[in-house]
């Protein structure tokens, strides 16, 4: 996928049928994302990349798979960051 546009400050993305805010907090070293859900739980993700290109999603300090699902959705907006 090409992304297209820098990414806003906020935007929403479809998380299992509900629409969840994720909010840019900051960008050095890394980008990292506030997503906070309807019932109110606030995650907060990043991503890394290795030396060789792949790209690693964290919740915190670990990756887990929910940092994983919720940083395609954010990839599959469209936007660099």
């Amino acid at each position: 996928m090409i992304k297209s546009k820098k990414i806003p400050d906020e935007l929403t993305i479809d998380y299992r049928g509900e629409k969840v805010m994720v909010a840019v907090l900051d960008k050095a070293p890394h980008t990292r994302f506030g997503i906070f859900f309807p019932e109110e739980a606030t995650l907060v993700l990043h991503v890394e990349t290795d030396a060789t290109g792949k790209e690693t999603w964290y919740e915190g300090a670990e990756p887990t798979s929910l940092a994983g699902e919720l940083g395609e959705l954010i990839e599959g907006s469209g936007y660099t960051y």
